[in-house]
């Protein structure tokens, strides 16, 4: 699903449903692959990334991200 959703997201990459969509595998990866994460992180931090994050998740469908130097929140309405 992951794939799926970064090979959807490369075709279009303003879409914001598709960045919607890929953030929440890549967040299904990351929290399921201590591994993959970790290496990740190294990675970004070896090109110069800060790399912090964290995740609040509040009511139905409701996720809240944030990163360094800007959050994005993505409300799903019922």
């Amino acid at each position: 699903s992951a794939k799926e959703a970064l090979l959807d997201l490369l075709k279009n990459p303003d879409d914001a449903d598709l960045q919607a969509a890929f953030r929440v595998q890549l967040k299904k990866v990351l929290e399921e692959d201590d591994g993959f994460a970790g290496d990740l992180k190294r990675r970004l931090e070896s090109a110069g990334a800060q790399v912090t994050y964290s995740s609040t998740q509040t009511g139905a469908g409701n996720v809240s991200v944030q990163g360094v130097g800007n959050v994005v929140t993505v409300e799903k309405k019922t």
